[in-house]
């Protein structure tokens, strides 16, 4: 995630500034990526697990 925010910041300096609605958000930057981005993307990966476990939980006989 941040490699690729990164990236894009080497390739597209205001790409963060056209995408994001820095008014809504705390302007905080992690990398060049909004702290709110990196949060969402985070909290994904940790409950992205659960919802796999919850789904498939069942034992096959």
């Amino acid at each position: 995630m941040d490699l690729l925010n990164s990236a894009m910041n080497w390739t597209h300096p205001n790409y963060v500034d056209l995408y994001w609605n820095n008014a809504a958000i705390s302007g905080l930057r992690v990398l060049g990526a909004p702290l709110e981005e990196l949060l969402f993307a985070s909290t994904l990966g940790a409950l992205w697990s659960n919802f796999y476990e919850h789904r498939y939980w069942q034992e096959k006989i």
